[in-house]
């Protein structure tokens, strides 16, 4: 992290709050820019010594003084000066004038706001174009909210509808009635034992309170929401989906083991045309929250509407064709002229160079009861001086954390050795380079940046059966300026395979991840032989994957990669890398 500052702060920090601070504020420089806290009580993340930063919260000082008097986990005499209230006026009216601010840091104040959706928009209003917004949100899981619902995607509707200043009579009754007391140090949920924490006189008193504030409305600072890593990506998602969102997704930490909250940093959005990719930033998230983190396996209390939702259908005219947008309508028609010219074979346009030597030879195949036992690091499959090709083969991952997931804000699930190997067999192709299927974008994007970067003038080829994946990858390699470089085609694996055969397509390099099953695998597999050029290479997802070994009805992987081996002449098994395996065609 980048916190520079003219002076430091006069008293030093524990231990454990310059972690949390460094955690939150990873990668802020301090030095450039203005800011805003909000509600930092007695324990601001950044001291007015550190930076241009205004203070702002719900009450002024004495108000706050008065609150807190007899909590014990704030010093009352260090509650910091507010600069603005925040409550009935938006944050744009508690600064007029202003020419716009670069960051804003929240830490444990996103579950207070009355209105999560309209509080975010009022953030966005105030921040100028890619600001950022720091959170720090507590995971109910570990916090006195434990016996409480996790909010659903309705109630932040309704608040946003209803325009919500104040904390509402249900939401007060709710903190009241459910309050549990829990060590938030520790590592797993608490046993559930409902009579140590809730009980009649607790729901009469939630009530009476409840009461009080229907009948005289005052504002009574509750949690107003819950929230769980799963849930809180899933809410993000819906909105960005509904247009309530203006921001992306910088970047997102789950709870950790021995704390209670997760960090997540949202970014403004600086254009129109950027909510899918918006959308994508918070899908790829939660991606690699599922993976990472064994946890999500808890549902979240309602069906998911954020992923039932999937890719927003395009508008469409009173006669039901659609409606385009006009860079849309560009993007088709460049797409159109690019597949006018790829009917008509053409000699490779490839600059001179030398591809260097092979490193790896023949092995045998893993026993099947090996596969899933431990993930294959990897290891330069071309002779060269260092690790990486290239700043695009180094920014995918470190060599020695080849068994972690990817993380980036692409969506897809790929380990980094993999996204490695995809790089360098792609950056080396001979010939053109097909991709059957993808979870995501993120394959594809690695196969058109090492074409572009090698200059070899191949093209990736995509085959997906989805046309929501085909539409989502299209626009997400425009944005990056590198669909000049792939065409994607949908449809079913095995007719558009035999269509390349005949129009004479030469493959050079191969990533097959469209099926588990065996039979079609080993279809695919059958069909390429017509397809690679001589001494070609394949990378198989999922081949070193226990299911091959314990869901054989469904996983057929190993077995169709074994037998195409074997069938076939001069085909090589190369090893494993990450959870794949490389083949070399015959030659």
């Amino acid at each position: 992290m980048n916190i520079s500052a003219p002076t430091l702060p006069s008293a030093p920090e524990p231990e454990w709050f310059t972690r949390r601070r460094e955690r939150i504020l990873a990668g802020l420089d301090l030095s450039r820019g203005r800011g805003i806290e909000i509600g930092a009580l007695a324990t601001p993340l950044v001291r007015k010594s550190e930076a241009d930063i205004r203070y702002v919260d719900w009450a002024d000082r004495d108000a706050l003084a008065a609150k807190y008097a007899g909590d014990p986990n704030v010093d009352v005499a260090a509650l910091v000066d507010v600069d603005c209230l925040w409550g009935e006026r938006t944050l744009a009216e508690c600064f007029p004038n202003d020419p716009g601010f670069d960051f804003v840091i929240a830490s444990h104040v996103v579950e207070h706001v009355p209105d999560m959706i309209g509080w975010l928009q009022e953030i966005s209003a105030v921040l100028r174009p890619g600001g950022r917004l720091y959170l720090a949100v507590p995971d109910r899981r570990y916090t006195f909210d434990y016996y409480r619902r996790t909010s659903g995607l309705a109630e932040f509707i309704g608040a946003y509808l209803t325009r919500a200043r104040r904390p509402t009579p249900a939401q007060i009754f709710d903190q009241g009635a459910y309050f549990a007391q829990l060590d938030p140090a520790s590592t797993t949920k608490i046993t559930p034992d409902p009579a140590a924490h809730l009980n009649v006189a607790k729901l009469r008193q939630a009530l009476e309170v409840a009461k009080a504030v229907a009948t005289q409305p005052q504002y009574l600072d509750v949690h107003c929401w819950t929230f769980t890593p799963r849930s809180m990506l899933e809410t993000l998602i819906a909105l960005a989906d509904l247009g309530l969102l203006p921001f992306r997704c910088h970047r997102f930490e789950p709870t950790r083991q021995l704390e209670n909250e997760m960090v997540i940093v949202l970014e403004k959005l600086d254009g129109t045309d950027a909510g899918a990719a918006a959308r994508l930033s918070f899908v790829a998230a939660l991606d690699r929250l599922r993976s990472d983190d064994p946890r999500t396996a808890e549902a979240t209390d309602e069906p998911s509407l954020a992923l039932a939702l999937g890719a927003p259908a395009p508008p469409r005219s009173e006669n039901g064709a659609a409606v385009l947008h006009p860079l849309d309508r560009l993007r088709r028609k460049l797409a159109i002229r690019r597949r006018i010219g790829s009917l008509h074979w053409r000699l490779p346009r490839r600059r001179t160079r030398h591809v260097p030597e092979l490193r790896l030879g023949p092995r045998e195949f893993p026993g099947l009861d090996d596969l899933g036992r431990a993930i294959s690091p990897y290891r330069p499959a071309f002779a060269r001086s260092g690790d990486f090709i290239d700043g695009s083969h180094r920014a995918i991952g470190p060599v020695g954390d080849s068994a972690a997931m990817m993380r980036s804000d692409i969506p897809g699930l790929l380990r980094v050795a993999d996204g490695l190997s995809l790089y360098e067999f792609a950056y080396h192709a001979g010939g053109d380079i097909l991709e059957l299927g993808a979870s995501g974008a993120l394959s594809t994007s690695i196969l058109c940046r090492a074409v572009r970067n090698s200059r070899s003038g191949v093209q990736v080829v995509a085959v997906d059966a989805s046309p929501a994946r085909h539409r989502e990858t299209s626009g997400i390699l425009s944005d990056r300026a590198l669909d000049h470089c792939y065409r994607g085609l949908v449809g079913n694996a095995a007719p558009i395979l035999s269509d390349l055969a005949r129009h004479g397509r030469q493959i050079g390099f191969a990533f097959i991840d469209f099926a588990q099953s065996y039979e079609a695998v080993k279809g695919a597999c059958d069909l390429l032989t017509g397809l690679m050029i001589p001494g070609g290479f394949m990378l198989f997802h999922d081949f070193d994957d226990v299911r091959n070994r314990t869901e054989l009805e469904h996983f057929g992987i190993y077995r169709a990669v074994r037998d195409y081996v074997q069938d076939t002449e001069g085909a090589a098994f190369l090893g494993m890398v990450g959870c794949c395996a490389i083949v070399r065609a015959k030659h």
